[in-house]
């Protein structure tokens, strides 16, 4: 099991504690990311994105933490587990009260799996330079690197190894959204999150 967690929250050392001991009472081996790391050094060992020894990844924290949860085991097709341990979790929907019953469901087979699509981006500048892929779950927010700034964009869809142009425009970006839905809040200049 590779677990990721969120070290802002005030509860992750427990649910951490009780994770852990459910793992350790059915002898699975424990991958941890490294702000989980931080929390329990002793706790298994270093998770790398990846990692295909990792039958379930468990996030601990938001939406934001399963996400990036998802970005870590890529292409692999590892079942998330996302245990909400902030204010409020549309994909990471479990409660901690309700984590251990999960576990077990997952555990016996009865668990039942939610598949989501993905994005890929690949960002190729005006120069022709591309940068590397990169995935999403739910959006993918392209834009300048300053804010206000008019950017062009050529917008492409890759489908089966077919590639069709969408359409060239100018503007402050775009969000390509998945079915999963954007969760992406833009914030005036000059605010902070």
């Amino acid at each position: 099991m590779g677990i990721l967690g969120r070290t802002h929250s005030a509860t992750l050392p427990d649910v951490l504690d009780r994770l852990l001991a459910w793992c350790s009472a059915r002898g699975v081996e424990v991958f941890l990311g490294e702000h989980v790391m931080a929390v329990r050094p002793d706790g298994g060992r270093p998770f790398r994105a990846g990692e295909d020894a990792v039958d379930l990844l468990v996030t601990l924290g938001g939406d934001g933490t399963l996400l990036r949860g998802a970005r870590a085991v890529g292409e692999t097709e590892t079942p998330i587990l996302g245990v909400n341990l902030g204010k409020v979790g549309f994909l990471a929907s479990v409660s901690p009260d309700e984590m251990e019953a999960s576990l077990d469901r997952f555990a016996a087979g009865e668990a039942r799996l939610d598949l989501r699509h993905t994005l890929e981006a690949r960002v190729v500048r005006g120069s022709g330079e591309e940068d590397e892929p990169f995935m999403a779950l739910n959006d993918l927010v392209i834009h300048g690197a300053r804010a206000a700034r008019v950017v062009h964009l050529t917008l492409s869809v890759e489908v089966a190894g077919v590639e069709e142009t969408i359409g060239s425009f100018s503007g402050d970006g775009v969000i390509v959204s998945t079915p999963t839905g954007s969760t992406t809040r833009w914030i005036p200049a000059g605010k902070s999150r």
